[in-house]
């Protein structure tokens, strides 16, 4: 074999085990984007992402005025009350807001990126008040906010959902949160329930099954015979929403 024929060979070889040992590292790597989707727990998957967050943050007062002197603003009466919410999107810092205007009230999810500019304004349910705020959410455990809307990990993902109770034409309950599988802010939950205003009780339950929270619902099944029933709601972390199946 001459000089030139055994270079030829070696290259060969070379190449050869350089393939074979990249495929092999690829097959046994398993990216961990996947590993979270699998385990369901988006906190460690969260702290990940959020390397990115705002490096200082600057007092609550600070982003309240940025939001009164923003344009989207002027609609509105009042800023009644103003929170910061942990673990909500990643690389975001995100502040629930509650505004009064002509009709009643409104809530607002305000996003700002590292620079302490709005990158995203979200609507969260509108009303008028009811004295029933106690009664309404004592079944759901969290951080309440102005009255009508609660801050919990209610689905056990590891990550936080806003819980509100508004009223318009009719009561609605939902669960908000930020899909990070979509890259959304979205609706978990919406629905009608049944409110009974001569003897008021909370018409949403959470029960703890198989390690999991279930969201029990009073609705009106029926409008014009006015037929209540349970309704019984369960999250599906894979296509991140809740549902349902009749008590």
């Amino acid at each position: 074999m001459n000089k030139k024929h055994l270079l030829y060979s070696t290259f060969v070889l070379i190449l050869i085990f350089f393939i074979f040992s990249c495929n092999n590292k690829k097959f046994e790597e398993k990216p961990v984007f996947d590993l979270e989707i699998t385990n369901f727990n988006l906190k460690s998957l969260f702290d990940e992402l959020n390397q990115n967050a705002p490096p200082e943050k600057m007092p609550l007062e600070y982003y309240r005025e940025i939001i009164l002197n923003d344009e989207t603003s002027r609609r509105y009466l009042e800023l009644n009350n103003i929170m910061e919410i942990d673990y909500f999107i990643p690389g975001l810092s995100c502040f629930i807001v509650r505004w009064t205007d002509f009709e009643g009230y409104v809530y607002k999810l305000y996003t700002f990126n590292d620079k302490h500019q709005i990158v995203d304004i979200y609507s969260c349910g509108n009303g008028f008040p009811m004295p029933y705020n106690e009664i309404l959410t004592q079944n759901i455990s969290g951080i309440k906010f102005a009255d009508y809307l609660i801050i919990s990990d209610i689905n056990d993902d590891g990550i936080n959902e806003l819980i509100t109770f508004t009223f318009w034409n009719f009561p609605i309950f939902a669960i908000y949160g930020f899909d990070m599988m979509e890259n959304k802010f979205k609706p978990y939950l919406e629905t009608e329930y049944y409110f009974n205003y001569d003897e008021p009780f909370s018409p949403i339950k959470v029960e703890r099954n198989n390690g999991n929270n279930e969201i029990i619902v009073l609705r009106i099944v029926n409008k014009e015979t006015y037929d209540l029933q349970w309704t019984k709601y369960i999250f599906d972390n894979e296509r991140r929403i809740y549902k349902t199946r009749g008590i």
